[in-house]
C-alpha cells in the first residue's frame, strides 16, 4: 500500500473560483513548484495518478482551468509542457527551457 501527501494552501482552499477538490489539489500542486521558484513539468501520467482520474478527466480539468484563466499552459517547441498558476494582476511567466534540469542538479 502506498499513499501521497498533498499540501493544499489556504489561499487555494478559499479561492471561490475553484469549485472541486481536484481543482484545488491540482492548483496547489502546481503552486508548490512556483513557491520554490521552479517550473511544473508534470506529465499527464503523473497528474492523473496524483488526482486519481483518467486522461479525459485530466484534460477537461486542465482545459477548464486554462479557459477560466486560472492556469497557464505553455507548449513551447522542444521542451516539456509548462504549467503555472496565474495570479490576478500578475504577468504570465514561464521558466527558461534549461530550468527543467535544475531539479536534478541538487540530487
Amino acid at each position: 500500500m502506498s499513499y501521497k501527501i498533498l499540501k493544499v494552501y489556504d489561499h487555494v482552499l478559499q479561492d471561490s473560483r475553484l469549485t472541486t477538490l481536484r481543482e484545488k489539489y491540482l492548483v496547489s500542486y502546481i503552486w508548490s513548484w512556483q513557491e520554490q521558484d521552479r517550473c511544473c513539468f508534470a506529465s499527464d501520467d503523473f497528474l492523473s495518478s496524483l488526482l486519481a482520474c483518467d486522461y479525459p478527466t485530466l484534460h477537461k480539468l486542465l482545459s477548464d482551468l486554462r479557459n477560466r484563466r486560472i492556469l497557464s499552459i505553455n507548449h513551447s517547441s522542444g521542451t516539456a509542457r509548462q504549467l503555472a498558476v496565474r495570479l490576478p494582476g500578475a504577468p504570465e511567466s514561464f521558466c527558461e527551457p534549461g530550468d527543467i534540469f535544475d531539479i536534478y542538479s541538487e540530487i
